[in-house]
C-alpha cells in the first residue's frame, strides 16, 4: 500500500492528508499519531533513500520518540482532531 500518511489516512473522521503532508516530524490528530522524522526530505514519497529501498527516516525512528508519542496518547494530550505536531 502507500507510504505516506497523505495517502493511507490513518486517521478517522478527517479529510485524507490534513496535515499530513506539512513538514515536521511527529504529527497527532485525535487519537492517532505518524511518527516521522523532522528532516528536510520527510515527507518525501519514494520508496528508499537515493535508490537503495532503504528509507533511513524510517530506520532511525527511535523507540524513545514512539513511545514519547504513545505516552501523548494515552495521556489524552495528543490534541484536538485538527492535529500538530509534537
Amino acid at each position: 500500500g502507500p507510504s505516506g500518511a497523505f495517502n493511507w489516512a490513518p486517521w478517522e473522521g478527517i479529510d485524507w492528508g490534513y496535515s499530513a503532508q506539512r513538514k515536521g516530524g511527529t504529527r497527532f490528530i485525535g487519537r492517532h499519531a505518524v511518527v516521522q522524522e523532522e528532516w528536510d526530505c520527510v515527507p518525501c514519497g519514494k520508496d528508499g533513500c537515493e535508490g537503495t529501498k532503504r528509507s533511513r527516516c524510517m530506520e532511525e525512528i527511535s523507540l524513545d520518540q514512539v513511545i514519547r508519542a504513545v505516552d501523548r496518547i494515552l495521556a489524552g494530550a495528543a490534541g484536538p482532531a485538527v492535529g500538530g505536531a509534537a
